[in-house]
C-alpha cells in the first residue's frame, strides 16, 4: 500500500493485518528534511500493470519508481493472567524495543516488523513480573504467540528522605511514577512516605524542596528492595519536577511563563523550540513562555513582558554564591539552544 507522505516522499505499508500497518519500503523524493508541513510528495499512483509507482512531488517533480514489494512479519496473540487465565489489558508489548502495542480489553496485541529474524519480545505491566522471550518471525507469516503474565504479590513500600547528616526531613514532596501510575506524597514527621499494597515495577522516584538539592532514582522496586533512602544536600536547585512556588507576573498580553512538559514549535515548517525537557535532570517539567504547539510566532511573548520570579534565596553562610542555569532562547532566527535548571550550592 504506497502512500504519499509529504516531506518523507513515498512510503510503502503492508496492510496484510489491517490493524497493524508496517512500513516495508520508502523513497524520499523531497529536497526538504522530514518535518511538519505540506511540501514534498502529494500523490502516488500504484495501479500500472508494470507495478511501477508514479509519484508527484510539489518541488521535485515526477518520479517513476519500481518497488520490490515484501510482506511484513507479524506476531499476534493475547496477554492473560497466569493464575486466573483472565485477559490482561494495557500491558506494554514491544518487539526489539521498537514496535509498541498495548494489549486491548480482551488482552489482544499485534506487532509487526519489516524484516524476518529473531527478536526480543518484552511485556511489562505494573503488578506483574516482567516477561522477556525471543521470537522468530518470517515475512508474510503471522506468528501466533500468547503470553501469560505472573502477578506479583503487593507489598509495603517506604521512602525515607534525610539530609546529608542522616536527619529525617519532614514535609518533603515525593513523586513516584512509571508508565502506568503516578503517585504524589509528602514525608511525615519521620521523613517517610509509606505506601501499602505497592506493586512491583520499574519506577522513577524524586524528592526535593526549596533549600535542598532534588534527588531522584530510577529502578525496579519489589519486595526485596522495598525501602529506599534519598539523602538531600542543602543548597538551591530546581529542575521544576516540583512546584516550589515560582511566581509569574508582567505586562504581556500573551506568552506568560508556565510550568509543564514543553511542546515543540516550528519555524517555516522546521523544528524550532525543543519538545522535551533537558535530558539529564529529574522529571519532564520546565518553565516555557506560552507552552503551545505549532508555529513559534503563535506562541511567543507579545505586547509586553513576562517575569518569572523565584522563591527567596537565604544565602546566610554562603561565601561565594553564584547562579547557573540552562535556557533555550529564540530571537529573530538566532538560536542559542541550551536548557535550564537552577543550581546554587554553598562554597
Amino acid at each position: 500500500m504506497p502512500t504519499s507522505y509529504y516531506k518523507d516522499g513515498v512510503v510503502v505499508f503492508d496492510a496484510m493485518s489491517p490493524n497493524t500497518l508496517v512500513e516495508v519500503g520508502n523513497y524520499d523524493t523531497s529536497p526538504f528534511p522530514p518535518s511538519g508541513g505540506f511540501n514534498g510528495a502529494w500523490g502516488v499512483y500504484p495501479y500500472l500493470p508494470s507495478g511501477k509507482l508514479l509519484v508527484s512531488d510539489m518541488e521535485a517533480g515526477l518520479f517513476v519508481l519500481q518497488p520490490t514489494y515484501i510482506h511484513a512479519c507479524y506476531v499476534q496473540g493475547t496477554v492473560s493472567n497466569a493464575e486466573t487465565g483472565q485477559p490482561v489489558a494495557n500491558a506494554t508489548v514491544t518487539l526489539n524495543g521498537t514496535g509498541i502495542d498495548l494489549s486491548g480489553f480482551d488482552g489482544s496485541y499485534s506487532l509487526g516488523i519489516a524484516y524476518s529474524g529473531t527478536y526480543t519480545l518484552n511485556v511489562n505491566l505494573t503488578g506483574y513480573e516482567p516477561y522477556t522471550t525471543t521470537v522468530t518471525v518470517d515475512n508474510g507469516i503471522i506468528l501466533p504467540f500468547d503470553i501469560a503474565l505472573v502477578p506479583t504479590i503487593p507489598f509495603t513500600f517506604s521512602i525515607t528522605v534525610n539530609d546529608v547528616d542522616g536527619n529525617p526531613i519532614a514535609g518533603i514532596p515525593v513523586h513516584i511514577e512509571n508508565i502506568d501510575i503516578e503517585i504524589n506524597e509528602t514525608t511525615n514527621a519521620e521523613g517517610m512516605v509509606v505506601i501499602t499494597n505497592f506493586a512491583a515495577a520499574s519506577y522513577e522516584i524524586i524528592a526535593g524542596a526549596w533549600g535542598y538539592i532534588t534527588q531522584g532514582t530510577s529502578e525496579y522496586i519489589n519486595a526485596d528492595n522495598a525501602n529506599i533512602v534519598l539523602s538531600l544536600p542543602t543548597g538551591y536547585y530546581d529542575d521544576f519536577a516540583f512546584d516550589f512556588g515560582w511566581t509569574v507576573n508582567g505586562s504581556a498580553e500573551v506568552g506568560d511563563w508556565e510550568r509543564g512538559e514543553p511542546n515543540g514549535t516550528t519555524f517555516q515548517d522546521q523544528p524550532l523550540a525543543p519538545e522535551a525537557d533537558i535530558a539529564d535532570d529529574n522529571g519532564k517539567q520546565c518553565y516555557v513562555t506560552d507552552n503551545g504547539l505549532g508555529a513559534y510566532n503563535e506562541h511567543d511573548v507579545d505586547n509586553g513582558n513576562t517575569i518569572l520570579s523565584s522563591p527567596l534565596f537565604n544565602l546566610t553562610g554562603y561565601d561565594d554564591p553564584h547562579l547557573t542555569y540552562y535556557y533555550w532562547f529564540e530571537h529573530r532566527r538566532t538560536r542559542q539552544p541550551t536548557q535550564r535548571p537552577i543550581d546554587s550550592t554553598p562554597k
